[in-house]
């Protein structure tokens, strides 16, 4: 009873003693009420009393005490259960941790077996990594199930393992739910009872197919770097910055040198390779390096000798790598011979440095009148395109004067055409002492002056020629100590802001308002506006007749230009057509340079300019042989040479077309760069010519937008933004800022090949 209800023995002896002394009790009384006789005095009441209230004490602790054993039995009872339920719930806890971590671990699959390799737990990651998940896998698959057969070790060899040493770790070929085999790696280990009994294993597996991927790449790399390393022809050189020994020598080094590897490798590369006037600064280089004074990477060249003692121009470029402290401690130089191209260098801006004289002397020859020194007919209408360009920008007025020495001809009869010619030179340097420097001056036929006066309007343009028609009377030219009194006719025409006239109008009304002049007797300065009002005489050459005339003349000539320039442009395409890379070139460009050109607010005369150039840009290539214009590797040094040059064969093609002089100078230069790395002159900045930087960029977006041989073509929006990217060393800020409105603006960028448009002097849009 006690084992079954608990409590202490004293309490159930306490019980037991009680009821025994009460039973005696009534033992006790009924023996006094059946035979009194046999124990006088038994029964009395003090004695009942005493053995009663002994008996009821006895059982009345015992009750108590044990009442008391019993309520203390239950509460450790009660706290045994709220421990018992507080530690399965914790383990509950710890175990949806573990198996929540174990989920996460999407990388990695944890699986538990039991003796046989049956699967008994199987983590949230063998989804990703196997395919199976833990519905599909726990108690219906074996880890031998998931080995790929004979592409690794067997179940029977892993289990094998960890039975031997306690785990198996190494790389493994699985399969995945598909049946897809790849590498991972498996990690295995033996689980033990209390006993030392196994009672199965626990596995981690990670896919390592990535990994593996990288490992490959990386060791295709190293061999691919170490295959150019090796194989280069330039100049490899490894060297250590705390004492300049040799680290690296490749085989483009032992070519250049002379030296073998095995000569050199170890030495101080200073001593070993410099000329002896040189270690101190080269070694006064390297200690700045090895103190990042120098920085990281550079440029340098530096001359060497070589093993036979022969000097090499070797141009460096260098780059130090860094220890784990952070400090420089190797430096790896990439070194290219170019004692030729030096030696042809300076050979070269020798015969530069002549050619640019001859250039010089030619251009103002072209440019200037031989006898007066001053501008000539040609260049003064090239100037006029430019005026009125820049003053239709500026919304600035300006004025031409064409003026005409009256009875120049009584000159020459009466004293000879050595002092005419005299007369002439007096004549332009008086005009050049009584003009601005900012006004242009030119000897515009045999005794004809024509002046541009900038931001001058018509008013302020009279005055002028007046002064100069009083100065040219009171100052008579001298020769041979003869005076040789002179007086002039003058026309002016001036151009307004907002008004719709060309070039040769401004110049014909100055040439109809010198003669009325004329024709009012001469020494007098008359305005296109009084000829206009009526306020003087028509001159003859604003005859009808006169006019019909020239115009039959200009259509004669503009007929003529057109057939030269068809047959020009009809050359550069047959070289096109040639290579389908190609076809249409020329009329894209085209295309582009007129959007370009229209956009950057370029007067119509300097637009056709950037047409015509645009069409002829690349005549100069049916000179270059096909074999280097088609190649569809990268060309060699000589082979850029051959390419450099054809802006130039251009030029040479077209500079005795008089009227061509502008569009000659655009192909030319077409090729420059802003930062002066172009060719063939190497011009920089404002430098090069407006229409050719935009032909520049023209240029550049067909290229980029049309497939090559060694690359395929980009989109228009790439191609932008490789302009912007090469602005503004590459490329002209502002012909790309144009470039990228007219875009916006047009529907057909990138242009197709198109038919070739005429390019004569047809309309400009």
């Amino acid at each position: 009873m006690r084992r079954r209800a608990g409590g202490r023995a004293i309490s159930y002896v306490a019980l037991t003693s009680g009821t025994v002394v009460l039973l005696a009790g009534e033992c006790l009384r009924l023996v006094d009420l059946l035979a009194p006789e046999w124990w006088p005095g038994l029964g009395s009441a003090g004695l009942l009393l005493r053995t009663y209230a002994g008996g009821y004490v006895l059982v009345l602790v015992g009750f108590l005490s044990l009442m008391h054993d019993l309520g203390k039995a239950q509460a450790a009872a009660r706290r045994t259960v709220s421990e018992e339920r507080d530690h399965a719930e914790r383990a509950h806890l710890e175990e949806t941790k573990l198996r929540a971590v174990l989920n996460c671990a999407s990388e990695y699959c944890i699986i538990s077996c039991d003796t046989g390799g049956r699967i008994t737990s199987y983590s949230g990651g063998g989804d990703r990594i196997l395919g199976w998940n833990a519905a599909e896998a726990v108690g219906r698959m074996s880890l031998a199930q998931l080995l790929a057969q004979g592409q690794g070790p067997a179940a029977e060899v892993v289990f094998a393992t960890v039975k031997t040493y306690g785990c198996f770790e190494a790389e493994v070929s699985l399969l995945r739910k598909g049946g897809d085999v790849f590498p991972a790696l498996l990690s295995l280990t033996l689980l033990k009872a209390s006993d030392g009994r196994p009672t199965g294993y626990v596995g981690i597996i990670k896919d390592i197919a990535v990994l593996k991927e990288a490992q490959n790449a990386l060791r295709r790399e190293r061999d691919f770097i170490r295959g150019i390393v090796e194989t280069n022809e330039l100049f490899i050189l490894g060297i250590t910055l705390a004492d300049s020994r040799i680290t690296m020598f490749n085989q483009g080094a032992e070519l250049i040198t002379g030296y073998v590897r095995g000569e050199v490798m170890g030495r101080d590369f200073i001593e070993a390779l410099f000329p002896p006037e040189t270690r101190d600064f080269v070694r006064q280089r390297f200690k700045e390096s090895r103190t990042g004074k120098n920085g990281l990477v550079g440029q340098r060249e530096y001359d060497i000798l070589t093993k036979s003692g022969e000097r090499r121009t070797i141009a460096w470029t260098y780059t130090a790598s860094l220890d784990e402290a952070g400090q420089p401690c190797q430096v790896v130089g990439f070194g290219h011979d170019v004692t030729r191209e030096r030696q042809m260098q300076a050979s070269v801006e020798k015969a530069r440095a002549e050619l640019e004289r001859a250039n010089a002397e030619l251009e103002r020859v072209a440019q200037t009148d031989y006898l007066t020194g001053l501008f000539n007919r040609r260049q003064m209408t090239m100037l006029l395109e430019h005026e009125l360009a820049r003053s239709r920008r500026s919304a600035k007025p300006f004025c031409v004067v064409l003026m005409d020495l009256d009875h120049f001809k009584g000159v020459n009869d009466t004293y000879g055409h050595e002092a005419g010619d005299a007369a002439l030179r007096h004549m332009a340097e008086h005009l050049r002492s009584r003009l601005r420097g900012s006004d242009v001056i030119a000897r515009y036929g045999g005794e004809e002056f024509l002046l541009i006066l900038p931001e001058t309007d018509i008013d302020g343009a009279t005055r002028v020629a007046e002064a100069l028609r009083r100065s040219i009377q009171e100052t008579p030219a001298q020769y041979n100590g003869t005076r040789l009194p002179l007086s002039s006719s003058f026309g002016v025409a001036g151009f307004c802001p907002g008004q719709d006239v060309q070039v040769d109008a401004l110049v014909r009304m100055a040439d109809e308002a010198m003669y009325s002049a004329k024709n009012l007797g001469g020494n007098r300065v008359v305005t296109w506006d009084r000829v206009q009002q009526g306020e003087v005489g028509p001159s003859l050459v604003s005859s009808k007749e006169v006019q019909n005339l020239q115009k039959r003349v200009e259509a004669l000539s503009r007929q003529n230009h057109e057939g030269i320039l068809q047959n020009l442009f009809r050359m550069a395409q047959d070289l096109e057509a040639a290579n389908p890379y190609t076809v249409g070139h020329s009329v894209n460009v085209t295309e582009y340079a007129v959007a370009i050109a229209s956009e950057m607010g370029m007067s119509p005369a300097e637009v056709l300019v950037v047409r015509r150039a645009a069409m002829l840009h690349d005549l100069g290539k049916s000179t270059i042989p096909a074999e280097i214009i088609w190649r569809n590797k990268p060309l060699s040094r000589e082979d850029w040479a051959l390419v450099h040059q054809h802006p130039i064969v251009s030029v040479k093609v077209i500079e005795r077309l008089g009227f061509l002089h502008r569009e000659a100078l655009v192909i030319r230069h077409h090729h420059e760069r802003p930062d002066g790395r172009g060719y063939p002159d190497g011009l920089s900045g404002l430098a090069i010519p407006v229409e050719a930087r935009v032909i520049a960029v023209a240029n550049a977006i067909e290229a980029m937008t049309r497939d090559r041989p060694h690359r395929p073509a980009v989109t228009l929006h790439e191609a932008l933004a490789q302009l912007r990217h090469g602005a503004p060393q590459q490329f002209d800020s502002q012909s790309v800022a144009a470039a990228e409105r007219a875009a916006r603006k047009a529907g057909n960028w990138p242009l197709p090949t198109k038919t070739p448009a005429p390019v004569g002097a047809a309309s400009v849009n």
